[in-house]
């Protein structure tokens, strides 16, 4: 009989065990998915959002200079706009260039980068010239101009589906902490129901003995 008990109290005490274990074993693998998402939005996807946009304000920005040098011939003001649209743009471009979620459209803006830069200067020489065209000058505006709107256009795709994506995870992360918490509520109530049926076998134990 008291190896009977013996071999229950033994098979309790290790369902106890295997409790911990398993909640051990669920709780890493939830906290290892939690951190991967949470680093993926703090390391890759959050400051992309932030580049693509500096890098957005600072195509509109050259544009807008250039529109200006059109109306005004004022050097001075424009190449104070161009070193500080230029770094940005120099700048971000290369920061998109080291995130893995951006990488791939940055790269591509490398080549279109350089060609605004080309129909730029292009467009500043013709402006320089004691005798305007004032024609050849419209046509590199309005080519720059399109270039630039194409880039804040993908620009603006690429942040659209970069936030869907963060939203999506943001929910996925929210269902993780909620099923981490009802199953942390479940190996709890089991683990407080295995406890009491250990003391209460204790307990018919010990009354045995005294029998």
């Amino acid at each position: 009989m008291a190896i009977t008990n013996y071999r229950k109290l033994v098979l309790k005490l290790l369902v106890v065990l295997a409790i911990f274990l398993g909640f051990g074993f669920y709780t890493f693998k939830t906290s290892q998915q939690v951190g991967k998402s949470v680093t993926d939005l703090a390391e890759n996807k959050i400051p992309g959002l932030v580049a693509a946009g500096n890098l957005k304000r600072a195509f509109q920005g050259q544009t807008i200079s250039l529109y200006e040098l059109y109306a005004t011939v004022d050097f001075n003001a424009y190449e104070r706009t161009l070193l500080s649209n230029a770094s940005t743009i120099l700048i971000e471009t290369s920061n998109l260039q080291t995130l893995p979620t951006y990488k791939k459209v940055a790269n591509n803006f490398e080549h279109k980068i350089q060609e605004q830069n080309t129909i730029a200067s292009e467009f500043t020489k013709t402006m320089s010239q004691q005798d305007v065209d004032w024609d050849k000058a419209r046509n590199y505006l309005k080519k720059y101009s399109d270039g630039a709107n194409l880039l804040e256009h993908q620009l603006d795709m690429l942040v659209a589906d970069v936030s869907l994506e963060t939203r999506s995870e943001s929910v996925k992360f929210k269902q993780s902490l909620s099923v981490a918490f009802n199953v942390g509520l479940a190996f709890m109530s089991l683990l407080i129901v295995t406890l009491i049926l250990i003391l209460l076998q204790l307990r018919s134990d010990q009354q045995d003995h005294l029998n």
